[in-house]
């Protein structure tokens, strides 16, 4: 539907000097120019997106591991210590079945 929308604006804008795309023969228009044109959209998007990437932040990953002391398993934070617990075993509120 955007693409049907732009090539319509673009034969409506572009039609009272050069025509970039003709509705007879495509031979006498400037197709080259929409070709441009929707080339510079996409660079824009590109910088955009590299925008995008330089202020987003990464959200720690937590995982689940045991404790032995009080049977409820904990979120841990140091990548050393991480044991995985199996989801059958662990409740939606952290409590570990037994």
């Amino acid at each position: 539907m955007t693409g049907t929308l732009m090539v319509s604006l673009i034969h409506d804008y572009t039609s009272k000097k050069t025509n970039w795309i003709p509705n007879g023969n495509l031979n006498s228009g400037k197709l080259e120019y929409y070709y441009l044109f929707v080339s510079g959209l996409q660079v824009i998007n590109l910088i955009y997106y590299f925008i995008c990437t330089k202020f987003y932040t990464y959200k720690v990953v937590e995982e689940a591991s045991d404790r032995a002391d009080d049977g409820y398993a904990e979120l841990a934070t140091d990548d050393d210590n991480i044991t995985s617990t199996p989801v059958e075993q662990v409740r939606g509120n952290g409590e570990t079945l037994m």
